[in-house]
């Protein structure tokens, strides 16, 4: 059986950048959901945490829902900080941490498939059309537009950088 490193993945996980609380020791905190799949999400915060804890987390996917889903899970890796040990972050946005899902809800599970689904096939239908020889760049703005996560006004090259990486960070584990 093959082993998962941490640049295979076993589900995808697409880019989100919604606003989240969540409940950590008690009180109620705020962050926002860098990135997310079916087993989990990120959340950027400077707020000093504990690998292993459990965690509550309230958030509405950018899917143009207005469907709030309430996940459980455990902290599992912990990225940067002001105090504390933790792992070298990449830069000062990715300050945060990883959170491994317990049991979600069938409805929740749902809304979060959905949206992974939509952006990613979203992203691979732009990398596709950018490929192309007479790409149509008004085709490729509407659908990354459409992902609420790419603005009006990039550059062509700007949307193929953008695509590049954000099909990179999938990183799916091969079958």
């Amino acid at each position: 059986m093959a082993t998962v490193t941490e640049n295979e993945r076993r589900y995808v996980r697409v880019r989100c950048q919604s606003a989240a609380r969540f409940e950590y020791e008690g009180r109620e905190n705020e962050a926002v959901v860098r990135d997310i799949s079916l087993c989990g999400l990120y959340l950027m915060t400077d707020l000093p945490v504990e690998a292993g804890k459990k965690i509550r987390i309230t958030t509405t996917l950018p899917s143009g829902s207005d469907q709030e889903i309430q996940l459980r899970g455990r902290i599992v890796r912990i990225v940067g900080a002001p105090t504390g040990p933790r792992s070298a972050s990449r830069n000062s946005e990715e300050v945060g941490f990883g959170v491994d899902f317990a049991a979600i809800p069938l409805k929740t599970r749902t809304i979060i498939d959905n949206y992974v689904r939509e952006t990613f096939r979203a992203f691979r239908r732009a990398q596709f059309e950018l490929s192309k020889a007479d790409c149509d760049e008004a085709l490729v703005r509407e659908i990354l537009e459409a992902t609420y996560l790419v603005d009006k006004g990039y550059p062509l090259e700007t949307l193929k950088d953008i695509v590049a990486a954000e099909l990179k960070t999938f990183r799916l584990r091969p079958v």
